[in-house]
């Protein structure tokens, strides 16, 4: 059986992850819809708006802040079925790949877009 301990940095994580989540949702609706001269609309203007290495930087966090949210969040819901060892060690492989995933292709698309 796992210690209440165990679980207390996951779900730390999450809690925090999800107040980081909320302030960079905020700069990104903000810089997006109102900063940005009419929004951002054409796939020039994003290559445009992603060349700031500032808002570059501040989209590769939210990138990752939403998948480790995600990831965490996933996790939580599965270990609360209940599963054994082996299949919560399973379960944190697989939510750890996953965001691995999402983190690489998401920069990789900031890379390609932005051209950094």
């Amino acid at each position: 059986m796992r210690s209440a301990r165990s679980g207390k940095l996951p779900w730390m994580a999450q809690a925090l992850s999800g107040l980081a989540l909320v302030a960079l949702l905020g700069l990104h609706f903000a810089a997006q819809h109102y900063v940005a001269q009419g929004g951002l609309r054409t796939y020039a203007d994003v290559q445009a708006y992603l060349t700031s290495p500032v808002i570059w930087a501040l989209e590769a966090l939210f990138l990752v802040v939403v998948a480790v949210h995600a990831a965490l969040g996933l996790r939580a819901v599965a270990l609360d079925l209940g599963l054994s060892p082996r299949g919560a060690a399973l379960v944190n492989a697989g939510v750890t790949a996953l965001a691995a995933l999402a983190i690489g292709y998401g920069l990789w698309l900031l890379i390609r877009v932005g051209g950094k």
